[in-house]
């Protein structure tokens, strides 16, 4: 009898052990840091036609995800982007509504290019964004701790592919590759206006996955609750 009891307490805290394990597991999920073995894809300044639907595409063939730090303004004359890349499992974020350095911005048009880029999301996929990235990577403290009071935490770029710059696929993958490691963020662009073209970023994207794939890494999202 003496023995079946143990057994019993033995199985009971085995049992117990295991579920802890899951909800220490479960509970360490930060949306703010890129997972272990992994790195973060980001796309800032869009949604534009035809590129953030051609990202999206290579994204779903390649059964990856990423984050869209959006401008406001783009946001609100595509919506329709915005809420395709949000059920798709993709992170939306903010980037501000017009792209405005906010280190030299009045605290009106800080106001005005922060809280209108949240609402803006708000108002697309029902729910508030929790990053912010400022444009041009500029911030001041004073900026950040109003960022931070409205709920929302500053992720600056890490990695620049650069190819806001390069016309050539190639220069944007082998300099975004010398840069990347472990829990590394990268960023590339999805705008910012109709004008710009963004065909090189397209094309590069699905090269540069298939070699971070290959580096035995995995591509993850930040920003995503």
């Amino acid at each position: 009898m003496v023995d079946r009891m143990l057994w019993l307490v033995f199985i009971i805290l085995i049992l117990w052990a295991i579920a802890m394990h899951f909800i220490w597991k479960d509970n360490t999920h930060n949306p703010y840091k890129v997972n272990p073995n992994s790195v973060a894809l980001s796309f800032d300044d869009g949604p534009t036609p035809p590129y953030t639907s051609e990202i999206l595409s290579i994204l779903q063939q390649n059964d990856v995800y990423a984050t869209f730090f959006v401008l406001g303004k783009n946001a609100e004359r595509y919506p329709e982007l915005v809420l395709k890349a949000y059920k798709e499992g993709n992170a939306i974020a903010c980037h501000g509504v017009n792209h405005l350095d906010l280190t030299t911005a009045t605290k009106e048009q800080v106001e005005s290019e922060v809280l209108g880029c949240k609402k803006i999301i708000e108002k697309i996929i029902g729910k508030s964004p929790i990053c912010y990235r400022p444009a041009f990577n500029k911030i001041t403290p004073t900026v950040q701790k109003y960022i931070e009071e409205q709920g929302m935490v500053i992720i600056k770029v890490e990695i620049d592919s650069t190819d806001w710059k390069h016309t050539d696929a190639n220069s944007i993958v082998n300099t975004t590759l010398s840069l990347i490691a472990p829990q590394s963020e990268i960023t590339m662009h999805d705008g910012t206006s109709e004008s710009e073209n963004r065909s090189t970023t397209v094309k590069a994207l699905p090269i540069l996955i298939q070699k971070i794939k290959k580096m035995g890494l995995d591509v993850s999202r930040i920003c995503y609750p």
